[in-house]
This record gives C-alpha cells, sequence and structure tokens, in this order.
C-alpha cells in the first residue's frame, strides 16, 4: 500500500502543475515504467483508437507519410503503415546513421513492413538499399515518451529528431502517444522542437512551434 501510495504521488507531480520541477530523466523513468506495464488489452484499444484519430486526418492525400516502426511498447502504428501502403501512399522510415560525431536519422520508402530489418537501438528501419526520401513538406509521425500541452516533446536523449526537424523545418510535426504521456508542462532545452500536433487515444493537443525561437532566444 505504501509503494502504491509513493507511485499515486509521483504520477500526481509528474501530470500536475508543477511538472516543470521534475527532471527530463525523472520523466523518462516514470514514462518507461508506465508504459512497461500496459497490459495487451490496453495498448490493442488505444491503437485502434489512434488509428482512428490519425487516419481521419487526411494525411494520406499528401502523397508521402514519414512514420516510425514502434518498438517496446510504443504506441502502435503498424496498421497505419499498412493502411497507408494499401491506399498507394508513399511511406518512408527513419534510420539511424552514425559517422563519427554526426549522428542523424534520415528516412527511406518501404513497400511493406515485412521488408524491415533490425538497426541501431534494435528498432526495424528500411535495408540498405531503400530509396531515400526528400519529400521535405511530409508530415512526419513522431514518437515520444512524453508530450506537453504545448507540443514540447521528450524523446529518449539522443537528439535525433531535433536535429531532423531543425535541418528541414516545413514538416509538418505530428506526435503520437498513449495518453498518460501527455503532461502539462515540461522541461526544455532551446534545441527542443515542438509538435504541431500531438494525437493521443481520447483527443487532439494542438501544440505551439511560435514558441520555438522565444525558447531559442532564452525567453
Amino acid at each position: 500500500m505504501e509503494k502504491q501510495a509513493l507511485l499515486k504521488e509521483q504520477e500526481a507531480r509528474l501530470t500536475g502543475t508543477k511538472v516543470q520541477t521534475c527532471s527530463k530523466e525523472e520523466l523518462r523513468r516514470w514514462i518507461l515504467r508506465k508504459r512497461g506495464g500496459l497490459s495487451e488489452t490496453e495498448k490493442r484499444k488505444w491503437d485502434a483508437a489512434l488509428f482512428e484519430r490519425i487516419r481521419a486526418l487526411g494525411l494520406h492525400g499528401a502523397g508521402t507519410v514519414y512514420c516510425y516502426a514502434s518498438v517496446r511498447g510504443e504506441a502502435g502504428t503498424g496498421a497505419l503503415i499498412d493502411w497507408y501502403l494499401s491506399e498507394g501512399v508513399r511511406v518512408a522510415l527513419p534510420r539511424t546513421e552514425i559517422q563519427g560525431e554526426e549522428k542523424r536519422i534520415r528516412f527511406y520508402y518501404i513497400r511493406s513492413r515485412a521488408e524491415l530489418v533490425a538497426g541501431r537501438f534494435h528498432i526495424p528501419e528500411p535495408p540498405p538499399g531503400s530509396e531515400r526520401a526528400e519529400d521535405r513538406a511530409a508530415p512526419v509521425l513522431t514518437p515520444g515518451l512524453a508530450f506537453s500541452e504545448d507540443g514540447s516533446r521528450l524523446g529518449y536523449g539522443g537528439g535525433f529528431y531535433d536535429r531532423f526537424f531543425e535541418s528541414e523545418p516545413r514538416h509538418q510535426r505530428i506526435g503520437v502517444c498513449y495518453g498518460f504521456q501527455v503532461v502539462r508542462a515540461m522541461e526544455r532545452n532551446a534545441h527542443d522542437r515542438r509538435m504541431d500536433r500531438v494525437a493521443a487515444p481520447e483527443r487532439w493537443i494542438l501544440g505551439n512551434r511560435l514558441g520555438e525561437e522565444a525558447a531559442a532566444q532564452g525567453g
């Protein structure tokens, strides 16, 4: 009982108005623990709701969608990828590329999830020789450990998506997560990129990218 009370107290602090006092690492640990305890029933229900919510957004009209292959309890994208491909949409997934000090993700087209191979960090990615995607205006379905009400995103700490969006700012950025991964506010750094919107099973969260410039200037 004491342990449960402590967990509830921590959850209230992390998702409450004082979340800005929580470090990124503490928030990461809490989300990972919460995500690791999800039941298959919960995941199926929430993934189905996310599928309908994102499908209704009409991204297939863009012709190309950048997505991610969900792993380790992330909000599921398998059904979305399959549906986009069946609709004739070009789907591109990221590959992690590290050369010396340079660390980045690049997106490559796939024709089926069956062709994905295990990449760095054991994340499924397009195989070598795949065609590179260079649609700099394609919408990007973006994973994250947590998102805030203003569209701020907390990743795993590598900065891959932040650098990608900094180099290609025209993309529509769409975060994808479960409801418990949305917090009121979070610690931000100047290089952190915000989302235009975030899809949760229960609702949309509209982001505020206009705040990025102010944050970068320390405002």
